[in-house]
């Protein structure tokens, strides 16, 4: 071949090669741009193959997202603040509100004069610490705040036990039940309720020992029962809310025609007490034993639509019969016999008058009549 024909043959090889070249590289251009675009349209979080790209997206960024938020966020906080912030507070209420009443057995108590010292010296002579301490203070006490002697008995376990009269002790100076109920004396009565707060302890209280002896002196009967009522809800309204109240009367059947018009009302009236007595000589009465003196004014209550509410020997006492204290000793093992007998089942506290004004009532008026009120006291009928 001419080598002009060599080079030119060569040349239209040459462009033919060239030309084929440049088509397969357009071809291969074309088809790698196509997978370059494919790769793009990818879901950013793909991290699988072409078979899983659509599956996996919809299990892992749809289907937890919808569930996890439901569960954990959702479920706890509907339930946990529920129990933990309501149960607790509940029970609290239940427990401070009042004083307890016993399941089984009674508080066993004294007044002791007036002096909280001697309630400490009774305690040794028994042997044992009193469930109750009672007190009559007058309208005039100071109540300021919680007295530290009578702080300290309640922090020790013993229940106060506070009785209100409206006069002033040792003087002719009353307060009428009207006034205590007309508000006029509501700034004295809210330093009590202050001082019963702070106390920080359940504990009792009582307006006016034996009312039914004082009518017409301080008001009728009517004036009592408002006058009692609106000692409570002053209390209630300062946050006094630890305090059981107690009526208390003397319990004898020349006064059963005045009790129905005294008593203030079950929504006030927590406990009911009255004070029996085997007078003996004191009044020139037979011999009478425990269940004797307490059995008339218990079936009147029980009679009269009282059974609902837990009973108290406000006060209670006997005196020696002259034999050297064993007929005293016997009266007080009597009563727990009776007492442990169930024969008084709304009777739950037992608070003894030991004192000297009236007659001798002292526990300690032998040591033979001490010995039986401390046998009493040991028993654990009277450890509640």
């Amino acid at each position: 071949m001419p080598r002009s024909s060599f080079f030119a043959a060569r040349s239209r090889t040459a462009v033919a090669t060239k030309t084929f070249a440049v088509l397969v590289f357009a071809f291969l251009f074309a088809a790698g741009t196509a997978l370059g675009a494919h790769h793009r349209v990818r879901p950013s979080g793909f991290h699988g193959t072409t078979g899983t790209q659509n599956t996996t997206p919809t299990v892992t960024t749809t289907t937890p997202q919808a569930t996890t938020p439901t569960v954990t966020t959702t479920t706890p906080q509907a339930t946990t603040p529920t129990v933990t912030a309501t149960t607790p507070q509940a029970t609290a209420a239940v427990v401070t509100v009042n004083v307890p009443v016993p399941s089984s057995g009674a508080y066993w108590g004294e007044f002791v004069d007036e002096s909280i010292a001697s309630v400490g010296q009774r305690a040794s002579q028994v042997g044992r610490s009193f469930g109750i301490a009672h007190f009559y203070n007058d309208w005039y006490k100071t109540w300021g705040g919680a007295r530290s002697d009578e702080k300290q008995l309640a922090d020790s376990g013993t229940i106060v036990f506070d009785h209100i009269t409206p006069r002033r002790y040792g003087t002719s100076e009353i307060v009428r039940w009207a006034q205590v109920a007309n508000g006029s004396q509501d700034s004295r009565i809210d330093q009590m309720a202050g001082y019963a707060k702070s106390l920080g302890h359940p504990m009792f209280i009582g307006f006016h020992v034996e009312p039914e002896t004082d009518i017409g002196v301080y008001g009728t009967a009517a004036d009592y029962v408002a006058a009692y009522r609106h000692l409570v809800q002053r209390f209630t309204a300062q946050g006094a809310t630890n305090v059981s109240w107690v009526w208390q009367t003397e319990g004898y059947s020349s006064h059963y025609a005045q009790y129905a018009a005294l008593y203030p009302g079950d929504d006030v009236i927590d406990w009911i007490a009255w004070d029996p007595y085997n007078w003996y000589t004191c009044h020139s009465n037979s011999w009478q034993s425990f269940a004797q003196v307490v059995q008339p004014f218990y079936s009147w209550l029980q009679a009269n639509g009282h059974a609902n509410k837990p009973f108290m020997l406000g006060e209670y006492g006997s005196p020696e019969a002259g034999d050297g204290g064993t007929a005293k000793r016997q009266w007080f093992l009597d009563a727990l016999k009776v007492m442990k007998a169930g024969q008084f089942p709304n009777l739950k506290a037992l608070v003894y008058f030991d004192s000297s004004r009236d007659c001798s009532w002292r526990i300690d008026t032998s040591p033979t009549a001490l010995d039986g009120f401390a046998q009493m006291g040991a028993d654990n009928f009277f450890h509640p």
